[in-house]
Protein backbone atom coordinates (compact mmCIF):
# COMPACT_ATOMS: atom_id res chain seq x y z
CA UNK A 1 0.00 0.00 0.00
CA UNK A 2 1.36 3.47 -1.00
CA UNK A 3 1.54 6.78 0.64
CA UNK A 4 -1.92 8.09 -1.33
CA UNK A 5 -3.76 4.74 -0.33
CA UNK A 6 -2.73 5.43 3.16
CA UNK A 7 -3.73 9.04 2.92
CA UNK A 8 -7.00 8.46 1.72
CA UNK A 9 -7.37 6.03 4.57
CA UNK A 10 -6.75 8.40 7.28
CA UNK A 11 -9.09 10.35 8.85
CA UNK A 12 -8.37 14.09 9.45
CA UNK A 13 -8.30 14.64 13.24
CA UNK A 14 -9.70 17.52 14.87
CA UNK A 15 -6.22 19.38 15.72
CA UNK A 16 -5.36 19.32 11.95
CA UNK A 17 -4.08 22.41 10.31
CA UNK A 18 -5.41 23.20 6.63
CA UNK A 19 -4.18 25.65 4.40
CA UNK A 20 -6.23 27.03 1.72
CA UNK A 21 -4.87 29.35 -1.85
CA UNK A 22 -6.38 33.11 -1.86
CA UNK A 23 -5.78 34.26 -4.80
CA UNK A 24 -3.22 37.05 -4.92
CA UNK A 25 -4.98 40.04 -6.85
CA UNK A 26 -7.61 41.82 -5.18
CA UNK A 27 -9.58 42.30 -8.78
CA UNK A 28 -10.39 38.32 -8.03
CA UNK A 29 -12.95 39.28 -5.10
CA UNK A 30 -11.17 37.17 -2.92
CA UNK A 31 -9.90 39.60 0.10
CA UNK A 32 -10.22 43.20 0.80
CA UNK A 33 -9.26 45.83 3.10
CA UNK A 34 -12.30 47.37 5.17
CA UNK A 35 -11.50 50.74 4.21
CA UNK A 36 -12.29 51.91 7.85
CA UNK A 37 -10.44 49.83 9.89
CA UNK A 38 -7.89 48.46 7.23
CA UNK A 39 -8.73 44.69 8.92
CA UNK A 40 -8.30 41.83 6.49
CA UNK A 41 -11.45 40.54 4.71
CA UNK A 42 -11.72 36.78 3.24
CA UNK A 43 -14.22 36.89 1.28
CA UNK A 44 -16.55 33.45 0.31
CA UNK A 45 -15.50 34.24 -2.81
CA UNK A 46 -12.28 32.61 -1.41
CA UNK A 47 -14.52 29.45 -1.32
CA UNK A 48 -15.82 28.73 -4.59
CA UNK A 49 -15.85 24.94 -6.17
CA UNK A 50 -17.68 24.16 -9.04
CA UNK A 51 -18.20 20.42 -6.84
CA UNK A 52 -19.34 22.36 -3.88
CA UNK A 53 -16.23 20.87 -2.19
CA UNK A 54 -13.62 23.25 -1.36
CA UNK A 55 -9.84 21.94 -1.53
CA UNK A 56 -7.19 22.41 1.09
CA UNK A 57 -4.16 20.99 1.96
CA UNK A 58 -3.25 19.04 5.21
CA UNK A 59 -0.37 21.14 6.69
CA UNK A 60 1.65 18.25 8.44
CA UNK A 61 1.43 16.55 5.20
CA UNK A 62 3.34 19.57 3.90
CA UNK A 63 6.05 19.50 6.71
CA UNK A 64 3.77 22.64 8.47
CA UNK A 65 5.00 24.72 5.64
CA UNK A 66 2.58 26.66 3.73
CA UNK A 67 5.10 27.87 0.81
CA UNK A 68 4.48 24.23 -0.28
CA UNK A 69 0.86 24.88 -1.06
CA UNK A 70 0.99 28.40 -2.64
CA UNK A 71 -0.08 28.68 -6.02
CA UNK A 72 1.32 31.23 -8.18
CA UNK A 73 0.99 34.87 -6.16
CA UNK A 74 -1.62 33.48 -3.62
CA UNK A 75 -2.01 33.95 0.05
CA UNK A 76 -2.03 30.89 2.14
CA UNK A 77 -5.00 31.46 5.06
CA UNK A 78 -5.20 28.58 7.65
CA UNK A 79 -8.20 26.65 8.98
CA UNK A 80 -8.51 24.25 11.98
CA UNK A 81 -10.53 20.93 10.93
CA UNK A 82 -12.24 21.37 14.39
CA UNK A 83 -13.81 24.91 13.35
CA UNK A 84 -14.55 23.28 10.07
CA UNK A 85 -16.63 20.74 11.45
CA UNK A 86 -17.79 23.10 14.51
CA UNK A 87 -19.84 25.29 11.49
CA UNK A 88 -22.01 22.57 12.20
CA UNK A 89 -24.71 22.44 9.63
CA UNK A 90 -25.82 23.80 6.68
CA UNK A 91 -30.03 23.01 6.21
CA UNK A 92 -31.82 23.05 3.02
CA UNK A 93 -35.48 21.57 2.37
CA UNK A 94 -35.91 18.43 1.08
CA UNK A 95 -38.82 17.94 -1.46
CA UNK A 96 -41.49 17.67 1.13
CA UNK A 97 -40.18 20.73 2.83
CA UNK A 98 -38.60 19.08 5.99
CA UNK A 99 -35.35 20.25 6.85
CA UNK A 100 -32.20 18.63 5.77
CA UNK A 101 -28.81 19.02 7.92
CA UNK A 102 -25.64 19.02 6.18
CA UNK A 103 -22.74 18.23 8.44
CA UNK A 104 -19.41 19.74 7.36
CA UNK A 105 -16.85 17.84 7.38
CA UNK A 106 -13.00 17.34 5.90
CA UNK A 107 -12.08 14.26 4.21
CA UNK A 108 -8.39 12.94 2.74
CA UNK A 109 -8.42 13.16 -0.77
CA UNK A 110 -4.88 12.67 -2.05
CA UNK A 111 -3.90 12.85 -5.67
CA UNK A 112 -1.27 10.88 -6.54
CA UNK A 113 1.93 12.18 -7.78
CA UNK A 114 0.63 15.31 -7.49
CA UNK A 115 -0.20 16.40 -3.85
CA UNK A 116 -0.67 13.57 -1.14
CA UNK A 117 -1.68 16.51 1.43
CA UNK A 118 -5.14 17.08 -0.31
CA UNK A 119 -8.06 17.20 1.62
CA UNK A 120 -11.81 18.26 0.46
CA UNK A 121 -14.02 20.57 2.93
CA UNK A 122 -17.82 18.22 2.47
CA UNK A 123 -21.38 17.83 3.63
CA UNK A 124 -23.13 14.91 4.27
CA UNK A 125 -25.60 13.92 3.00
CA UNK A 126 -24.46 16.22 -0.22
CA UNK A 127 -26.04 18.92 -1.61
CA UNK A 128 -29.49 17.90 -3.50
CA UNK A 129 -32.00 19.62 -5.24
CA UNK A 130 -31.99 22.13 -8.09
CA UNK A 131 -28.76 23.66 -8.72
CA UNK A 132 -29.94 26.96 -7.51
CA UNK A 133 -31.06 25.67 -4.12
CA UNK A 134 -27.43 23.72 -4.11
CA UNK A 135 -25.54 27.08 -4.84
CA UNK A 136 -27.69 28.66 -2.13
CA UNK A 137 -26.98 26.09 0.64
CA UNK A 138 -23.46 26.33 -0.30
CA UNK A 139 -23.10 29.79 -0.83
CA UNK A 140 -23.74 29.49 3.25
CA UNK A 141 -20.80 27.35 3.73
CA UNK A 142 -18.61 29.50 1.98
CA UNK A 143 -19.56 32.18 4.15
CA UNK A 144 -18.72 30.44 7.21
CA UNK A 145 -15.70 29.29 6.11
CA UNK A 146 -15.01 32.92 4.70
CA UNK A 147 -15.31 34.21 8.70
CA UNK A 148 -13.18 31.71 9.66
CA UNK A 149 -10.45 32.68 7.34
CA UNK A 150 -10.78 36.69 8.00
CA UNK A 151 -10.61 35.70 12.06
CA UNK A 152 -6.87 33.94 11.02
CA UNK A 153 -5.32 36.01 8.72
CA UNK A 154 -2.88 35.19 6.49
CA UNK A 155 -0.83 32.52 6.96
CA UNK A 156 1.25 33.58 3.98
CA UNK A 157 0.60 37.02 2.40
CA UNK A 158 0.22 36.62 -1.34
CA UNK A 159 3.25 37.42 -3.26
CA UNK A 160 3.96 41.47 -4.62
CA UNK A 161 4.90 41.48 -8.47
Amino acid sequence: MGLAELVADDHVSDDEELYRNVRGKLTEDEYFHDTHTGQLIITAQAFRDRKKEPSVDRAKLRDFNPEQSRMSGSGIVSLVTQDVRHIGTVKTNDPDEKTVKHAVDVKPAPIPSENEAHALITVNPEFFGSENKQTKAFSLLRKALATLATKNGWTLEPRKF
